[in-house]
């Protein structure tokens, strides 16, 4: 009886765990993506992470959305005006002191996650939210949540000037 009852609590466990088990490789994959976008930000004189070409932007953004901002700039630089992003996406701010970086990430399906970036930016709270899309070459984001916004926004909105972060 003791034994049948054991086996009987081992399979509910076994199938319970299962069930509710979270798959945690593109978890995993996708929080070392972000953590190694938010290590570039240790020090106030630290660069952060440089955007300045196509290619830089393709490591970080998905294709079309690199393709937009690339635009942006070119036209931005065409017409001497600032460009729509004027500032880091990634801090939203021109100028950085990061401290205390905690990233969630939550799988929305195998090829979607949000990360919740929340850190504080010379003493104050800041909190990113970034769209991850799974691709070949691994996670990429295709669109940028803050405070006042959103990454695709500032393109869909271009106001003149842009919009300074």
């Amino acid at each position: 009886m003791k034994r049948g009852l054991s086996i009987f609590l081992a399979i509910v466990l076994f199938a319970f765990a299962a069930t509710f088990a979270r798959p945690c490789a593109a978890d995993d994959e996708a929080q070392r993506f972000i953590a190694s976008i938010y290590a570039q930000y240790g020090a106030p004189d630290t660069p952060g992470i440089v955007l300045d070409s196509r290619e830089a932007l393709e490591k970080y953004f998905t294709p079309d959305l690199a393709a937009t901002i690339d635009a942006d700039t070119i036209a931005a630089e065409r017409e001497n005006r600032p460009p729509a992003l004027d500032g880091d996406p990634f801090v939203d701010a021109q100028e950085w002191d990061i401290k205390n970086v905690a990233i969630v990430v939550r799988d929305d399906t195998p090829e979607k996650a949000v990360a919740i970036v929340s850190f504080f930016n010379a003493g104050e709270p800041r909190q990113v939210e970034l769209n991850l899309v799974k691709f070949s070459a691994g996670w990429r984001i295709d669109d940028i949540r803050w405070r006042e916004g959103t990454l695709r926004g500032l393109y869909k909105e271009q106001k003149p000037g842009g919009r300074d972060i």
